[in-house]
């Protein structure tokens, strides 16, 4: 999604209700703030959708939309046979459909970049509260404090009011990991504070005495070092490049075994001191896990594929206290299995299972991808490291309810925003020029002839920058001559408006022809869709979607620099700075005409110096009276017998609704002018035009498509404009006379002013 000016104060709006919901997450009896926060941002959200014109997560990754949407789509489904109706209803509305709008909603902000920094700082400003309640707590009453959360003290009474528990505390510890990453990638955390806020996690993690805590930082710690270790061995940096993460590894390794060893001496230690081998030995042995475990498994076969359905008060209806196993369970009150994935199979049965971990295995893939693309940015590593993280974490719990499922899903909408931020804004212009022979590149331009024409500057830089690369063009077949045979392309696509059909041509005909083009395209692996128009572009979003475009970039794309100047040309050019493009110093435009009507049209025209006079525009503020036109010609030719003269027009009556034409006026000029070599030009295509223009020497035109072609084919020409923007719209890449009187109507403009004009142009002959 790309936030345009128009939409900057909802997307605020959205990054702020977010981080209203992150902070007070963190604590436990803040649910009003916490609900208010996520009502905020779904809101913000919709405010966003209809200042947009259009879905704002129309370029989420497929992937995890098909998986998240499948898995959302199961949780439901179980309520037609779940124990417990009434929570199953009510959990898939707050732990699976909130979630995944909280998600959207979150993407949303990260896709604009800056505005996930109010996110991410409020992340970073909760983890300090809850360091501090936690080094309150234990100054307190210590580690048994916090593991019972018996508070004797009324201070401690207090702060129990905000300390969410050692389960919370430690999952928001390893789920903050991800988010300390991408901030300090993004540049938001310099590096003493990144380092101040990895130590509060660690103290925070150590401050529970949580085995498992260890154990998942253990493994974050590997990931990492196995993608250094991955990116050496690509860069073919050698064997003693390795050498360096592998011993990095071995040593996480004995962290990690170090740091059960010390957490389970911690969490045992009583009032007689034990040697710490017995201890561990004894905590280990009082552990239920393997026996609870057997049980739900057994309560799971009792329905494996369909499970008994979603959420824990529908496992706990599938009780079976007659059990041997669970009448062998010392803590029979405990009525979840601790371990996420064994209770989801519980709940939604295998194909529960396999949904929710292919909607992880897609985030996954995501982080691995933006890392691939990437490797300094570190949100792509950010983001393969949370689903890691979460699931290791309740490999021996069970926390995915309310807070925690809340903040996984909007984490990861962060994240995945965050990677595509990265990727258009870093990510192509670190590639280098080494990498760019694989990107392939779709410019979709869809308007009319003048705003193609104007892209053309912004292409040519495009393929300067990138000569390797493949790219192509998407447009309508009624301007699609402007780019024939142009060498900045290596394809050029059209299709038909429903408005540009020819008679004898129907509907459903230039529907299935479009879905066919659509196709090819997808087919074609796209990896970037520039789309150089203002605006929310819902359609042409849509269109992207079903391309299967990676990323999609328009020009009023968030976080942009502002153009260099006021001309069209230089706004259309803005979208190369999502790829790293200096878009100053534009080049000039070019069109190639077909070779065959141009040498029809220079046959036509002779030799020698050519005027061309186009009298047609759709404005009527920018039409110049024949009479005028017929002065000018006598006038120019009695100056310069040599002259010749090429009339173009748009062919057709002047009352025809749907296509005027100039046919009266060119008769008009033409009977006017006879004995005077004036060689009349209708221009029945788009084609015939181009090769016209192209035959002459210089051009005199009012502002519109025809005066754009002419200046892309470098012929000198007076233009005059009447309601126009002058300055957004002149001439762009060849010497120019522009004419605009203050009424705006070139009817004010008189022959001696023209004539004036085209004397100071260069290109006689």
């Amino acid at each position: 999604m790309q936030i345009s000016d128009s939409s900057v104060r909802p997307a605020r709006f959205l990054a702020f209700a977010l981080a209203v919901f992150i902070f007070a997450c963190h604590f436990a009896h803040m649910k009003g703030l916490q609900w208010t926060g996520l009502v905020l941002a779904l809101g913000g959200l919709a405010w966003l959708a209809l200042r947009a014109g259009c879905a704002p997560w129309a370029d989420f990754p497929r992937p995890v939309v098909l998986s998240g949407l499948a898995w959302l789509a199961w949780a439901a489904l179980t309520l037609a046979w779940s124990a417990a109706r009434a929570s199953t209803l009510e959990l898939v509305a707050t732990d699976v459909l909130l979630p995944w709008l909280g998600l959207l909603c979150a993407y949303v902000v990260g896709r604009g970049g800056l505005t996930a920094r109010l996110p991410v700082h409020a992340w970073a400003v909760a983890t300090v509260g809850l360091a501090a309640i936690t080094a309150v707590a234990l100054s307190l009453d210590g580690h048994a404090w916090l593991a019972s959360g018996d508070a004797n003290q009324a201070v401690g009474g207090a702060l129990m009011q905000f300390y969410p528990g050692p389960g919370l505390q430690t999952t928001f510890v390893v789920l903050g990991v991800p988010l300390l990453l991408a901030g300090r990638a993004a540049g938001w955390f310099p590096r003493p504070l990144a380092l101040l806020l990895a130590a509060l996690l660690v103290f925070c993690a150590f401050a529970t005495a949580n085995r498992m805590v260890v154990i998942t930082l253990g493994v974050i710690g590997l990931l990492v070092l196995t993608c250094r270790a991955l990116r050496a061995w690509r860069t073919g940096a050698g064997r003693r490049a390795l050498v360096k993460p592998l011993a990095m590894m071995a040593g996480v390794l004995v962290l990690i075994v170090a740091g059960v060893v010390v957490t389970t001496v911690q969490r045992g230690a009583g009032d007689e001191a034990q040697p710490a081998p017995e201890v561990v030995a004894g905590a280990f042995g009082k552990d239920e896990r393997l026996t609870m475990w057997r049980y739900w498994a057994d309560v799971a076969l009792q329905r494996p594929v369909f499970g008994h359905g979603y959420g824990k008060p529908a496992a706990v209806a599938s009780h079976d206290r007659t059990h041997p196993l669970f009448a062998s369970i010392r803590q029979p009150e405990i009525t979840h299995p601790h371990n996420l994935l064994l209770s989801l199979w519980v709940q939604t049965g295998v194909i529960g299972v396999a949904l929710f971990a292919l909607f992880f295995a897609c985030l996954f893939r995501e982080g691995w991808r933006a890392q691939r693309r990437c490797p300094d940015g570190g949100v792509g590593l950010a983001l393969m490291i949370l689903p890691v993280a979460f699931l290791s974490k309740n490999l021996t719990d069970d926390f995915f309810d309310r807070i925690v499922c809340n903040l996984v899903f909007i984490y990861a909408g962060l994240l995945l925003g965050l990677a595509a931020w990265q990727a258009r804004g870093r990510g192509v212009a670190q590639a280098g020029a080494g990498a760019s022979s694989a990107l392939r590149i779709l410019i979709l331009r869809r308007d009319n002839i003048g705003d193609l024409v104007v892209t053309l500057p912004m292409i040519r830089r495009l393929r300067e920058h990138f000569p390797h690369a493949w790219i192509g063009a998407l447009v309508t077949r009624y301007n699609a001559e402007v780019l024939h045979g142009s060498p900045d392309l290596d394809a050029v696509y059209h299709y038909t408006k429903a408005k540009h059909l020819a008679a004898g041509e129907s509907a459903p005909a230039a529907m299935r022809a479009r879905l066919a083009l659509l196709w090819t395209l997808r087919r074609q692996r796209i990896d970037v869709v520039l789309l150089p128009v203002g605006g929310a572009q819902a359609s042409a979003r849509r269109m992207c979607w079903l391309i299967g475009a990676k990323r999609v970039v328009t020009r009023d794309e968030a976080g942009l620099p502002e153009p260099s100047g006021p001309h069209e040309a230089q706004r259309t050019a803005r979208v190369l700075a999502a790829l790293g493009v200096p878009e100053s110093d534009l080049p000039a435009a070019r069109i190639v005409p077909q070779a065959g009507l141009l040498a029809a049209a220079r046959a036509t025209l002779g030799t020698g110096p050519v005027l061309g006079l186009h009298i047609s525009s759709r404005k009527p503020s920018q039409r110049w009276p024949a009479e005028r036109f017929v002065a000018l010609v006598q006038r120019l030719h009695a100056a310069d017998p040599a002259l010749r003269f090429a009339l173009f027009w748009a062919p057709g009556a002047s009352d025809n609704p749907l296509h005027p034409g100039d046919d009266a006026k060119a008769a008009q000029i033409l009977a006017a002018c006879a004995g005077v070599p004036l060689v009349a030009m209708p221009t029945d295509s788009l084609a015939s035009l181009i090769a016209g223009l192209a035959a002459c020497s210089r051009v005199l035109c009012s502002d519109g498509g025809h005066m754009h072609l002419a200046a892309a084919l470098g012929k000198p020409l007076v233009s005059l404009f009447g309601k126009s923007e002058a300055a957004r719209w002149h001439p762009w890449g060849v010497p120019y006379r522009l004419l605009q009187p203050a009424s705006q109507d070139v009817t004010d403009v008189s022959v001696d002013e023209v004539m004036a004009a085209l004397a100071e142009l260069p290109g006689r002959s």
